[in-house]
């Protein structure tokens, strides 16, 4: 079972129409047994830029053979380098030992994860975790979706991350202006073995020996980078000239900065390198939004635990953040507590008092963010799913403008039909749709969306056709939004979206 991403970067949530016959051929001994294999791949770069276009809201072609023929045939000539590929497998474990383990689990566990199922009770193929209450006896719906879960998040957990992606990450949610190559590497260095030593794996990195610098020049062409330098470079940076990010450099000036080119297109794909990250620090990221939001005052430990359990809740179609037999709750406190980020040594948090002064009613544990170094680590940690939060915020803002939506042209009617034909009124804009969408700056489309929703956001790329479509996917789940899209239940709408205001406020 593989953990290949989606069209925005992430792993791709558990599908279970093979699960599903493969425990029903074992469990009538059709088969004697079978190991399952967790398996992630990494890779440096896609050359797929029919996804980017869906991402942006620019709508899909007709697909015919003449243009899989053309296609493979441009593919070809393309002079442009893909990168590595890495393929991890997990260690196999026997279906019949994962059923009688689940089983129990199933069955004894006490409280359940945050993580509940979605309505459609008849398709073993949707991307759902158990259901939501328990039965005396665990059924085979709730079983094979625990195991598509339990597996995937294994998988997910052994991925190699790429240098691309680490790049994408530190100049999406830490350097959106403009960084020198000098601090770019250093952060790069800092973050390959913060990773590195949460266990995890970054694909060419060595620590103590991979230099920084390297790793960010090269990936910067990976990425993809156009210069503004002196002719004599010019040769080497142009067999590398790509269009996401921007170099400025000026030996006599000594200068050599990094600049993310501020346009729709632009952004999303550095997102979609980015979001390769986010399981790895989704509750982590969660985690500092509920102390971000609070302006880095000192909280109630059970508040904070309450908003990140709740950001959980809202982020379950976008990332998986424990395995189905976890309890939730208690891994969070457990990941806040004093030997996770509250740690008295390097922990980005300090936690006052204990368990058994709040169990017996004397002070209440309180948590309060260290210094000034662990409040600027925890704004990079909160960007990693901000966008998420902030798309879902868009779609929950529009369905309450009394906007009719359907899931397969909402982006396209949202970012198209409004923003585009605003830029169609202006004398300087020219072309079709789809090639005044590819330029359109930053602060035009920032603009946009605090006019019209009043989201105080600066992640454009939270405006994609994957988000949003979680995010219907998820207001349906809690039957806020009907299933045709017609009828939605206002108050608990305004519910969400004043919760998802408040943890989105800096």
């Amino acid at each position: 079972l593989s953990a290949f991403r989606c069209r925005f970067g992430k792993p791709l949530l558990p599908k279970h129409g093979l699960i599903s016959n493969v425990v029903t051929a074992v469990q009538q001994k059709v088969i004697s047994d079978c190991y399952l294999v967790p398996v992630s791949y990494t890779y440096d770069n896609v050359a797929e830029g029919v996804f980017l276009d869906e991402l942006m809201g620019i709508p899909k072609k007709r697909e015919s053979v003449l243009g899989i023929i053309t296609g493979v045939i441009k593919s070809f000539g393309m002079p442009k380098r893909c990168g590595a590929v890495r393929i991890h497998y997990g260690n196999p474990v026997l279906l019949s030992d994962y059923i009688n383990a689940l089983h129990e689990a199933l069955i004894s566990c006490e409280v359940m994860p945050q993580l509940s199922r979605i309505p459609h009770t008849f398709s073993y193929r949707e991307l759902v975790p158990w259901h939501s209450r328990h039965k005396e006896k665990a059924d085979d719906r709730s079983l094979i979706r625990a195991i598509g879960y339990h597996v995937l998040y294994e998988a997910q957990s052994i991925v190699s991350i790429s240098l691309v992606s680490i790049v994408s990450a530190l100049l999406m949610c830490k350097f959106r202006q403009s960084v020198p190559l000098e601090v770019l590497s250093a952060d790069c260095q800092w973050l390959c073995d913060q990773i590195v030593h949460d266990g995890s794996d970054v694909m060419g990195w060595h620590k103590g020996e991979t230099c920084g610098r390297n790793a960010v020049e090269v990936q910067l062409y990976n990425v993809g980078c156009s210069f503004n330098i002196r002719k004599d470079l010019m040769p080497y940076a142009l067999q590398y000239l790509r269009d996401s990010v921007e170099r400025y450099v000026d030996l006599d000036a000594g200068v050599d900065n990094v600049v993310v080119i501020n346009t729709h297109r632009q952004l999303v794909n550095l997102a979609f390198n980015k979001n390769a990250l986010v399981p790895l620090f989704a509750l982590r990221s969660a985690i500092a939004l509920a102390m971000v939001s609070r302006s880095f005052s000192q909280v109630h430990f059970v508040d904070v635990v309450d908003d990140v359990a709740l950001i959980c809740d809202w982020m379950q179609f976008e990332v998986i953040f424990c395995k189905p037999c976890e309890d939730l709750r208690a891994l969070i406190a457990v990941f806040i507590g004093r030997s996770g980020l509250s740690h008295i040594d390097y922990g980005m948090l300090r936690l006052e008092g204990g368990e058994e002064d709040e169990i017996e009613g004397k002070v209440p544990m309180k948590l309060e963010v260290r210094d000034a170094m662990a409040k600027d680590l925890l704004m990079f940690y909160s960007n990693f799913l901000r966008p998420f939060l902030q798309s879902l915020y868009i779609v929950i803002a529009r369905l309450l403008s009394g906007d009719d939506v359907t899931e397969g042209d909402f982006i396209y009617d949202h970012f198209y039909n409004k923003l585009v034909k605003v830029q169609l009124q202006s004398p300087k804009q020219s072309g079709n749709g789809a090639e005044i969408i590819s330029r359109i700056p930053l602060f035009s489309l920032f603009l946009f969306l605090v006019s019209c929703y009043s989201c105080h956001s600066k992640s454009v790329e939270a405006v994609n056709s994957d988000s949003f479509r979680n995010s219907l996917r998820f207001l349906r789940y809690k039957t806020i939004l009907s299933s045709d899209s017609k009828h939605l239940e206002r108050e608990r709408a305004e519910e969400i979206r004043s919760g998802l205001q408040r943890l989105l406020e800096i």
